[in-house]
């Protein structure tokens, strides 16, 4: 896994608590905490970090990842700019991951292993996103598709369903297979305190509203 990821997960652990508790989980996670942008590192050292950050802060995995991935959005969009691709909303932003942001990230850190996306437009407006990867992020990706409904100052609904209930062939070698609905339910003001600022109160709310259909 990239190191700007990491740093992005610092970055939103911080905001959402504070630096002692990103040393404490660093502490609790065995790792020196030390992540270059451009450099790799174990899967395994991140979720040693998820885990610690569970513990430590008494929250489920899926909502520690779900918080991460959508304050990391923020972090990652300041730091890489181009990723936003000239979007003026979620839907936009979000059709151009598979073939242009990926394409973007790929040139910056042409190691990076990302999971792949597919679309189907949905009836009311919906889309729905397959997340394919090797890696069982799924609750990162939701967040960070909340972080890009934050950023263009919308309120998504988004809901992970179960490949096998929607009558969908799984990906050989793939470790996570998940198609991901998502909605605009509202408009908001992109700078209100409620959309920008996920306090750490409504973190593990956001966990239970957000469902994985079985």
């Amino acid at each position: 896994m990239k190191g700007v990821v990491f740093n992005a997960a610092e970055a939103a652990v911080i905001e959402l608590f504070d630096e002692d508790t990103w040393d404490d989980i660093l502490d609790a996670a065995g790792v020196e905490g030390v992540y270059s942008s451009v450099g790799s590192y174990e899967d395994s050292e991140m979720m040693a970090i998820v885990q610690a950050a569970s513990v430590l802060t008494e929250l489920p995995i899926e909502a520690v990842l779900i918080a991460v991935g959508r304050k990391a959005l923020t972090h990652l969009a300041d730091r890489v700019p181009e990723l936003l691709g000239g979007c003026t909303n979620s839907f936009e932003m979000l059709r151009l991951i598979h073939d242009v942001i990926h394409v973007e990230v790929k040139k910056l850190y042409p190691d990076a292993l990302t999971p792949d996306f597919t679309y189907e437009e949905l009836p009311g407006d919906g889309l729905r996103l397959g997340y394919h990867s090797h890696r069982p992020l799924s609750a990162l990706a939701e967040g960070l598709i909340h972080g890009v409904g934050d950023r263009f100052g919308e309120t998504l609904s988004v809901t992970r369903q179960d490949p096998v209930e929607l009558g969908q062939a799984t990906e050989k070698g793939a470790t996570e297979v998940i198609y991901i609905d998502v909605f605009v339910e509202a408009v908001v003001d992109s700078n209100s305190d409620s959309n920008a600022e996920a306090d750490v109160a409504g973190i593990e709310d956001a966990a239970s509203t957000s469902e994985t259909v079985h």
